[in-house]
């Protein structure tokens, strides 16, 4: 493969990943709020300054407008630069068709499909990738003091912008571990690493106390709060960890992705003996001194959390494990172009997620959109004067179209983190953001109707007034199809 033929192919899978996101303006979640008043202080709550600071200078305005579709293009645009740079960085030859394999890896990412959903926050998710892409793999200044000095300020930027994608740094310093050894002396590759995650603890305290001591809010703190070091540690991390490979599973299963593994597992499982035969000890070393890096990598920085909230959002390193895998076990052409199938795989089911996810955002306005239009109606009968607050007791409605996406990929059941109007922050910012009915969400959680009131029965909603409060079930209630049928045959 020439290098052009490797620009353009990269570019066109960039773009192909690109336009599924482009071609869906509907708010994703914390969007809801952004769009309808331009207010980026969570990000301070979050102790993340540098995402405001960032996009109010890239947006020109103090409350910004909502930035689609411009936010989409400058994301994959910085993403694909980072990602070629990256892979540069990573293999130093002109061998083309492994370059584009490990881009292939490095853009495909399934968890990281959720950050690039949100219109605002996919630019400060991006940022971090450089961030932590540039931190490993910065080209080497002769005065250490300085190369170090950069280092800290890169890291320090991640923090600033967000935080969990110190785990894709973790996966990226075993990739460039991998590749050092070979060049490098052992002793040389390890004291590096050693020093880099020196670098990362330093500024993560600075960070502490300069940052996220002032900056977070109760709530926060309480949710970062570190597992205690006692003799329940090991087995509460261990309880972390599986929640969230629980997750990784989800994705693991799918047919193409569960056979690429297996093959390449093969191949890795081969590499190992070889390299013991050969009396390769370095590499096995590395790999060994990896396998903790890897594991953070392959979930999240967040296991060591007492709370965790296995978030798909957080888990941006995963990427990372499988090209260091694939790297481990590429000897030749021949291994090479059996391993394809690898990030062929990823590619495939990548670019399924991401047309299903902007097909799920826009069957969830589609939802949202007529249960708003069964509430104005009540609103319209009840009285508008007296319906001053909201209340949700059920939120049964789920289109057909919805479940086959589901069913086919239950990954996606953890992406839009119980988006349902019984969560009150979900409710008010459909209610109050999207739709501005300007009606108080009461989180009253009702287990049905009070007594003795009128209910008013429409398609999608049942709803009943009592003082001023306007008790709503959300469901199908003009259904009169029999129970076993089939919604897609006519």
């Amino acid at each position: 493969m020439s290098k052009k033929n490797y620009v353009l192919i990269s570019a066109i899978i960039t773009v192909t990943y690109l336009l599924p996101f482009l071609l869906s303006p509907y708010n994703f979640m914390d969007d809801f709020y952004r769009s309808a008043n331009g207010d980026l202080v969570t990000w301070y709550q979050n102790a993340r300054p540098f995402s405001v600071f960032f996009f109010r200078i890239l947006s020109g305005s103090i409350f910004p407008s909502d930035p689609y579709p411009f936010s989409f293009l400058f994301s994959f645009v910085t993403l694909y630069f980072t990602l070629r740079y990256t892979t540069d960085q990573i293999i130093s030859e002109d061998n083309f068709l492994l370059k584009l394999s490990i881009f292939t890896l490095l853009l495909c990412n399934p968890f990281f499909l959720q950050n690039l959903s949100y219109k605002y926050d996919c630019v400060m998710m991006v940022m971090s990738i450089f961030c932590a892409c540039f931190f490993v793999f910065k080209k080497k200044s002769n005065n250490k003091t300085v190369d170090y000095t950069l280092r800290c300020l890169i890291i320090f930027s991640l923090f600033c912008f967000y935080q969990s994608a110190l785990s894709l740094v973790f996966g990226l310093m075993a990739i460039k571990m991998l590749g050092d050894v070979d060049n490098n002396k052992f002793s040389i590759t390890i004291r590096e690493a050693f020093y880099s995650v020196i670098c990362i603890f330093v500024t993560f305290l600075i960070y502490k106390s300069l940052i996220a001591n002032f900056m977070l809010t109760e709530g926060f703190i309480e949710a970062g709060k570190i597992l205690p070091f006692d003799g329940y540690f090991l087995s509460q991390l261990f309880d972390n960890y599986q929640g969230y490979f629980k997750l990784l599973s989800l994705f693991l299963y799918k047919k193409y992705i569960l056979i690429s593994i297996s093959i390449v597992s093969l191949f890795c499982l081969l590499t190992i003996i070889k390299d013991c035969v050969d009396k390769n000890y370095k590499r096995i070393l590395v790999l060994f001194i990896s396998i903790p890096l890897l594991g953070v990598s392959l979930t999240s920085c967040n296991i060591i959390l007492s709370s965790p909230m296995y978030h798909m959002r957080e888990m941006i390193g995963v990427n990372a494990v499988f090209v260091y895998i694939y790297l481990f076990i590429r000897k030749n052409e021949y291994i090479t172009r059996i391993i394809l199938c690898l990030p062929i795989s990823f590619l495939l089911v990548n670019l399924l997620l991401s047309s299903a996810i902007c097909n799920l955002k826009r069957i969830e306005y589609v939802k949202n959109e007529l249960v708003i239009q069964d509430i104005v109606r009540s609103i319209n009968y009840f009285g508008v004067e007296q319906a001053q607050g909201i209340a949700f007791i059920s939120d049964d409605l789920q289109s057909p179209a919805k479940k086959i996406i589901l069913k086919n990929y239950p990954l996606l059941e953890y992406f839009f983190d119980h988006n349902t109007f019984l969560n009150p922050w979900y409710a008010n910012g459909i209610i109050n953001g999207e739709f501005y009915l300007h009606k108080i969400i009461t989180g009253e959680r009702a287990t049905d109707f009070p007594n003795n009131v009128k209910v008013l029965r429409s398609c999608y909603t049942e709803t009943a007034l009592k003082g001023v409060v306007l008790y709503v079930k959300v469901g199908s209630y003009c259904n009169s199809l029999p129970q076993n049928y089939n919604a897609g045959i006519f």
